[in-house]
């Protein structure tokens, strides 16, 4: 449980004691109770909560506490908004592996001996595809996917048009735009045909999809990309990274698209 418990003690003891919990004390309970997550829950309900703890309220605390970890951790590992979860969604998948499991045995692995076992095999697959924006075997769960995910099944809300980006955005795009048609692809490298065909939609004010939105804010990777490389200070139309980064709306692009996928996020 590791990590977990930490989070649950610091949240029990803010719940039922009333106080802060040292990182000493802790510790402390861990070299005491070691493995024995069972009985330390247990002591600590029949202490501070005056109350025993039956075994499903036992198991549905190991579990709740072991997937907001779970979510901590994989929202750390990413900086794109569609790519994040919440503990909402993991207790979802994990819901439907239990019922998977209990349902549909036939789909079950020799290897797995329990319930759980399957459901965080199925939690675990559905954060590496939410990262990776591909799974590693069969698809699942698609509908749990935030809508500007690549993966999402969510067709209704993709199909819902943005077209509020900023007027500094359009104007990246037909810059790049004015160049190429200037200098000519010779000169001007930057950009994918993918990129290419962003700018034309922004340099004509098109509507964007949830998804296109999700990939301009996915763009900010580039970020180093801003600024013109001093190299190319005569001649800013060769620096290919800064070609590319203003196809997709420059910097006023990526960050309304930042912003945008967080309202859209937030509205699931």
């Amino acid at each position: 449980m590791g990590d977990e418990l930490d989070i649950l003690l610091r949240d029990f003891y803010a719940k039922y004691a009333n106080q802060d919990i040292s990182d000493d004390k802790i510790q402390t309970i861990k070299d005491t109770y070691g493995d024995d997550y069972d009985t330390l829950l247990r002591d600590l309900y029949a202490k501070y909560a005056q109350s025993d703890l039956e075994d499903s309220k036992l198991e549905t605390i190991i579990t709740t506490y072991g997937l907001k970890k779970k979510v901590e951790d994989h929202n750390k590992s990413v900086s794109v908004s569609y790519k994040k979860t919440s503990l909402g969604t993991l207790k979802k998948v994990f819901r439907r592996g239990v019922g998977a499991y209990n349902n549909n045995p036939q789909s079950v692995r020799p290897s797995v001996n329990s319930a759980d076992q399957w459901a965080y095999a199925r939690v675990n697959s559905f954060l590496y595809a939410l990262k990776n924006e591909k799974f590693r075997s069969g698809k699942h769960d698609t509908d749990l996917f935030p809508s500007g995910h690549p993966l999402s099944s969510k067709k209704e809300q993709k199909q819902e048009g943005y077209n509020d980006y900023p007027q500094s955005a359009t104007n990246n795009a037909k810059r790049m735009i004015e160049w190429r048609d200037k200098y000519g692809r010779d000169e001007v490298k930057g950009g994918t045909a993918v990129g290419w065909q962003r700018a034309a939609s922004l340099a004509a004010r098109e509507s964007l999809s949830a998804e296109t939105v999700g990939r301009m804010a996915a763009f900010n990777r580039h970020r180093k990309n801003a600024t013109v490389d001093p190299k190319f200070k005569d001649t800013p139309w060769k620096d290919r990274g800064y070609v590319a980064w203003n196809l997709w709306g420059g910097t006023s692009g990526v960050n309304w698209a930042i912003k945008k996928m967080e309202t859209i996020r937030n509205k699931e």
